[in-house]
């Protein structure tokens, strides 16, 4: 039997947040004390939560938010046990009780995210604080100097239409070798290469690698390829080259 930690099903989840909204304080001043929850991991996360929210006015809104908050995120708890990471009770419970005002504060300020951005309402990659976490794991290398420089590389869309989206983006090492491709230029983040070179539209640039990426996973495994094998494929995929031609 696993470790037991905290957890909020939609209903209850739905109700703590109308009820919290209904504070004349909200979204300030009425989260849980994160140093009293017990287990480890759920109690990290809690306390990074504490550590953005000093934070916010260098992390900024919307993308330049994500991109800054994910390494905290995902650094306070890099080693969040598997049942952890995937069960949606649990963002929803971090997002609700110690998070309601930084979800408010990244989609606008007071009441303005919607619920799905608590884990309240489908689909499950739309609760902020599950996205941040996940967003520094797949990105995450621990041999580089600096092992969260990819969680600050890419624009909103394509995290949320490149990579969460997707089967794919389960898969690190192609995760890691699309941000490096498309990110190539570390004075522009959040400008891919296909914007750069004038693409009058996204669908004709970034898209269309995600497209066939989608496609090629019906056949190819790219969770058992190398990261300079994945890079090969992309780097193919977005010049229009056979995959199997030198």
């Amino acid at each position: 039997m696993g470790e037991e930690y905290p957890t909020l099903t939609v209903v209850q989840a739905d109700r703590r947040l109308d009820e919290l909204r209904t504070n004349p304080t909200y979204p300030y001043h009425i989260r849980a004390d994160a140093n009293t929850v017990e287990n480890q991991h759920a109690r990290q996360l809690a306390l990074a939560c504490d550590r953005l929210r000093g934070s916010l006015k260098r992390l900024g809104r919307a993308q330049h938010f994500d991109r800054l908050a994910a390494r905290i995120i995902h650094g306070s708890a890099p080693k969040l046990p598997t049942m952890m990471q995937e069960d949606a009770g649990f963002w929803r419970w971090l997002a609700v009780e110690h998070g309601p005002d930084l979800v408010e504060y990244r989609y606008g300020g007071l009441t303005q995210a919607g619920k799905s951005r608590f884990g309240i309402r489908s689909p499950r990659w739309n609760c902020l604080l599950m996205r941040l976490w996940f967003r520094g794991d797949i990105s995450f290398n621990p041999d580089e100097s600096d092992g969260y420089r990819r969680s600050e590389l890419g624009d909103v869309d394509f995290w949320e239409s490149g990579v969460f989206r997707h089967r794919y983006g389960s898969a690190r090492n192609l995760v890691r070798s699309l941000i490096d491709y498309s990110y190539d230029d570390p004075s522009e983040p959040t400008r891919d290469r296909w914007q750069r070179a004038g693409a009058k539209d996204r669908d004709h640039g970034i898209r269309m690698v995600y497209k066939n990426l989608t496609r090629l996973h019906a056949t190819v495994a790219f969770e058992v390829l190398s990261q300079e094998q994945c890079a090969d494929i992309i780097r193919r995929l977005s010049l229009g080259l056979p995959l199997n031609a030198s």
